[in-house]
Formats: structure tokens, sequence, C-alpha cells
């Protein structure tokens, strides 16, 4: 330390972590008790690292905390930041082993992704100052997406130029704003470890399996953003930069965590608010069960922060974050059933339908990360997970899927037809349903992984996103946007207060009512398989007096549904159908098999 010297001085052992200060650097860390414990610094000009311990007054249970301070005439070119303006490498160690700062907030070392690393913890220096401040939709105009950072473009076909990145992301973003998108839900992109080794029941020895852990639920540090989906070697800057693009366009950005158990309550809740506070996040998907629900909703700088969990909260309050809501597996599973014409499905689907809960807020999705594609399950009835290297064990056994007459790839026009159909009957129950829906990237167009519906280790084509799927993909894809712009055009479709069935302000039509062979008595019995819906807008906007109905038809036959008589100077219109064969005859349409009607007032 030619021409250099350092002091160390007291410092509060909260929070974790390593910051620069006025005069230094102060470095707080857990480590085990009785342990010789400090930290390595790794200058600029020199290879060797500096080792400086932790002093016996530097411990307050199991937390040491110091301020490390540097003088001498290059003390800022060796110590404090590198040529390039990025923070001083350093690592902790204890006793004989040497790790990263767990709760590092940027990093150097990592590789590419797949890559055995040696890492490094980088003090942040970046204080970026969004220029934006949170943005907040309502669940009830909300429409959410969820993607992979990697896999949303990492394909060829995505086209984009730095493929695989957070840049990659901002370079898609007017795709995802022209399908309405509000709200984009983010599989993990904090530093995790995405090296696995074969699972114990068929590893042999300890090699690794070859595979990584595609998704991220797994361990890793989890206050910085992984350094392999930057585009430059800066993953601090990069999630700023498309953090302020994705406001840019209006919509929410949502971080995707899974907690080790490790973690405690103030662990979890530190978390968020780092990446609330720091990047400006707008919301959290909390993966897993035993999280410290009421800590999070009850946490002053989380209020008014999207919360979603896996189960509904129900909790309310003043200071009780009303921002909450819950991944409604139970929707999934129901509208499947219904759309494969399973029997006793008709009352489950059409209670999910029409479900609106503004307490709870459901999230609904016929599609998500851990199940089949929605262009898979009306192409495969088995799922198909070998080439995930666990004999095809993994995954959900019940897919609630129907492969339409042939497993897999087929030429056979009828079969493609059906397919096609069915896909659109599949989005249709949920687009035009009362919860929030939810789509996983790509299957607004047909992305297909092959029958797969646990590609966690697949960093491939089968996980990732193929964006050339040509006319056919074209069309599935219009149909969602048309759906989609349908649902924002009618404020009773997501409505936020509970509907009653009722006409309770004399309207001249209730909130919503159900039909079928017959006007008002709709048949949802164990056997039935079809129903209509009707909505009057006037209940969600007085001054709009639209009705929009509409109508299934699940069964593999043809079924007569009726239609309500309108007031004068209103005439039905069908908007939308997944058969041209449907068509409006007086008060009442024959319904083709497994196909859905859509229809809308004119007001003359």
């Amino acid at each position: 330390m030619t021409g250099n010297v350092y002091t160390l001085h007291r410092t509060l052992p909260y929070p974790l972590g390593a910051a620069y200060t006025n005069d230094g650097i102060r470095f707080v860390g857990e480590f085990d008790s009785g342990a010789d414990c400090g930290i390595l610094i790794y200058p600029e000009s020199s290879s060797a690292p500096i080792k400086i311990s932790f002093p016996s007054w530097a411990r307050e249970g199991r937390i040491c905390a110091m301020e490390v301070k540097f003088s001498g005439h290059d003390a800022v070119s060796r110590f404090l930041t590198d040529k390039n303006g990025r923070g001083l490498k350093y690592l902790f160690f204890s006793g004989d082993e040497v790790f990263p700062d767990p709760r590092m907030e940027d990093s150097c070392g990592f590789g590419d992704f797949g890559t055995v690393t040696s890492p490094f913890s980088r003090i942040r220096t970046d204080r970026h100052i969004n220029e934006s401040k949170h943005i907040s939709h309502p669940y009830s105009e909300s429409i959410f997406y969820m993607l992979h950072v990697r896999g949303f473009t990492a394909h060829t076909s995505s086209k984009v130029r730095d493929k695989g990145t957070f840049r990659g992301v901002i370079q898609k973003l007017p795709y995802i704003r022209s399908l309405g998108i509000t709200a984009i839900i983010f599989m993990p992109v904090y530093e995790f470890n995405e090296i696995i080794s074969l699972p114990d029941m068929i590893k042999k020895g300890d090699e690794p399996s070859g595979m990584v852990n595609f998704w991220g639920y797994t361990d890793g540090y989890y206050f910085v953003p992984k350094h392999s989906y930057s585009a430059t070697g800066d993953p601090v800057k990069e999630m700023h930069e498309m953090v302020d693009a994705i406001h840019a366009a209006g919509i929410e950005v949502i971080l995707q965590f899974k907690f080790p158990s490790r973690f405690s309550s103030r662990d979890i809740t530190d978390l968020l608010r780092f990446w609330r506070t720091i990047y400006d996040i707008d919301g959290f998907q909390l993966i897993g069960g035993g999280l410290p629900v009421d800590d999070i909703m009850s946490d002053p700088i989380l209020y008014g922060c999207k919360i979603l969990t896996d189960d509904p909260v129900t909790k309310s309050g003043e200071q009780y974050n009303p921002e909450h809501g819950h991944m409604d597996l139970g929707f999934m599973t129901d509208i499947r059933k219904f759309l494969k014409g399973d029997p006793n499905s008709a009352q489950d689907a059409a209670l999910q339908l029409r479900d609106s809960d503004p307490v709870s807020h459901p999230v609904v999705f016929i599609a998500r990360q851990d199940t089949m594609r929605a262009m898979d399950i009306v192409s495969y009835n088995e799922k198909h997970n070998l080439e995930n290297g666990e004999n095809g064990i993994d995954g959900a056994d019940y897919n609630y899927s129907w492969n339409c007459g042939y497993e897999g790839v087929t030429r056979k026009k009828n079969i493609i037809e059906l397919r096609k159909r069915q896909f659109m009957n599949g989005f249709a129950l949920t687009i035009m349903s009362q919860g929030t829906p939810l789509i996983y990237s790509g299957d607004e167009f047909g992305n297909t992984q092959f029958g797969n519906n646990n590609p966690y280790n697949q960093d491939n084509a089968t996980g990732y996103i193929k964006w050339s799927g040509g006319a056919f993909a074209k069309e599935l894809l219009e149909y969602v946007r048309t759906l989609i712009n349908i649902r924002k055009s009618h404020p009773a479709i997501g409505t936020d207060h509970a509907l009653t069935g009722r006409d309770y302000l004399s309207y001249g039509y209730p909130d919503i009512s159900m039909h079928g062979e017959e006007l008002w008595r709709a048949d949802i019995g164990p056997t039935s398989h079809s129903f209509g819906i009707l909505y009057y807008d006037k209940y969600a906007d007085d001054q709009d007096e639209r009705l929009i109905y509409l109508i299934y038809n699940m069964h593999w036959e043809p079924k007569p549904i009726a239609v309500p008589k309108l007031k004068n100077k209103m005439e039905w219109k069908i908007t939308l159908s997944t058969d041209a064969g449907n068509v409006l005859d007086g008060n009442r349409i024959k319904v083709r098999p497994r196909s859905f009607v859509l229809l809308e007032t004119d007001v003359t």
C-alpha cells in the first residue's frame, strides 16, 4: 500500500452491505461468531488483494461493521473506483472461506449465462434517479404479461439487436404496448445461480448435469440485477434503463421473487423496499407459502405497491395495502376442463367467469410459466418432459388438455382448424372474464414448448419464444388483440365492484345475467357445456347504454342459445366469433360446436 494508508472506524451495524461514505467505505456483514472475518479489497492497479479483518469492537451479535477510510494521493483511483467509474471490487472472508457479499448491489466476474464464474462484489456507484415515478393501474383496468428476460428475445427470430437482455426487452416494447398490456411480470431478474446438478435419482457422482436453472427459482444474490441479462456488462445501469423505458410506455414493472427458507420477515421486507425505492419497481409477485403477508401489506414504503401472492388476501384496513392480488390457479383448472368438454364443468366455469372480487383481485390465466403453453393444451394430451432429464416424472401429471385428435405436430387441416378454434375459445374465456387477465409471453400467437409443461432447465428453443409463426400466428395474435380491445372498451368487463345479478337501479337489465336455450335460465348442470353471459355497461358507467353478450358452447354438437330482447333503437351485432357459421337468427343463435360468439349492441 505504498503511498496509501487506511484507518478503521466504528459505524452503525445496519443496513447490511457496502456503501461509500464521505471519507471511505462502510462494510457491514453477517458472520458466524468466533471466526476471523473481514474483507478482501481488490484495487484496480494491483493483482493482490488487501486483507482487512474486522476488529473485535466491530462485532455486534453476528453483525460486523466498520468504516474503512483511505488516504494518499491515489486513493480514489486505486481504491474507490475503477477506470470506468465503477465501484470497488471486494469479497468477504470468514476463516478459510471467501465469498461475495450476499447483500451486494453491483457485481463483476459473472460470465455468460450458464457458465461457471468467479464473482466479485462491487460497491454500487450508480445513484440513478429514475426519470419516471411509480405507475399504478387499477386491477379492473389491467392486462398482465409475464416474461423471462432471456427467453423473451434469445431466439434468432426475435430480430432484436441485444438478444436475451434487458435491452432486448426495451427493443420489444412497441410490440408489448401494441397488445394493450398494462403491466409486465418479470421472472427472476436478480443474480441467481443457474448451474445445477442432475437430480439425485439419476445423477452419477457429483458432476454437473450440463443443464441450467433457466427460470431462476433458485438461490442467488437478491440485491443485484443479473449480469448475463446485460448487453454491456453493466446490469445496474441497464436495469434502470429498462424500468425507465417501460414506465415511459405507461406500463407497470412487477418482479417475481421466490425466497429461500432462511429469509426472515425482515429480510423479505428489506429486499422489497430496496427494489421499490432504488429501481422504482411497481409491484411484486411472491411465490410460495409461509410469507409474512401482514408485515408486507402493512409496510409504509410498500403501501400502494402491487403485491401478488399464491393465495387470496382478504384482510383490509386503513393502514393495510389494498393493492393485493392472487394468482388464481383454480381459474385455469376450471376453464381448461370446460374448454375440453368435461362433464360437470359448466357450473364451475360460469362461476369463475362472473366472479368479481374487488378485495382479493384474482389474476386469471389459461397458462403460465409452470404449465403447458396455451397452444399446447389444445395440441397434447400428455406432458412431454423427457428432455428435462428427470425421466419424465417432473411437472404436473394432470393438465386438463386435449390434443383435438392427434398428439403433437400435425399437418391435418381439420385438426389444425379445431386447435385454432379451441385456442381462441380459451383466450376468450380468459380475457372476457371478470378477473385480471395474465398472458404468458408468446402464448398470444401460439408459441409452443412441444408439450413440455416444466421446461425449467431448457435454455434452448423449447424455453425460448419462437417469433416466426407465419400467417397462422398472425391470425391468433390479431384475435387476441381484438379481445383485449373489446374488454377495455366495456366497463362492465373487469368491473371494480361486486356483481349482483339484479336490476337494482331499475335500468331495465341486471348488471349481469345468464342465459341458455331459454332467456334468464342458464343450464349449467352436470351435462351442460353451454351458456351465455349478458353484461350491462350502464352499471359501471351510467352514461354507457351498451350491452355485451358472451356465448360459449364447448359441446361437440351445436346448441341453440336465446338472445335477450333489446330496448327501442338498439340492435345486436356479432362482433367476434370463432366459427363463421354462427349467425344471429332473430332472438336465437344456433351456436356451432366448440365455439364462442360475442355480441354487442348498436345504439341507433
